[in-house]
């Protein structure tokens, strides 16, 4: 076998190879069972801590009627 014929031919297995390796990868992570919201990834306490629960934005701040003056209910940001 030639040098140049052996090369081809490798270089059509390998691009062969890296494109099942790259479509095998995309269908496992598309899979239907893939649900990274179940894992307890977000059930680790972090948002649990009581950090917004100090009465901070409980204040009443924003409950004066500033914003209440109807001026975004103009109809303009209702497209």
């Amino acid at each position: 076998m030639d040098r140049r014929k052996f090369l081809s031919q490798s270089g059509k297995l390998l691009l062969v190879t890296s494109s099942l390796f790259v479509v095998g990868n995309s269908l496992a992570s598309c899979s239907s069972d893939d649900d990274n919201f179940n894992d307890g990834y977000y059930d680790d306490g972090y948002y649990d801590d009581g950090y917004y629960d100090d009465g901070y934005y409980d204040d009443g701040y924003y409950d004066d009627g500033y914003y209440d003056d109807g001026y975004y209910d103009d109809g303009y940001y209702d497209d």
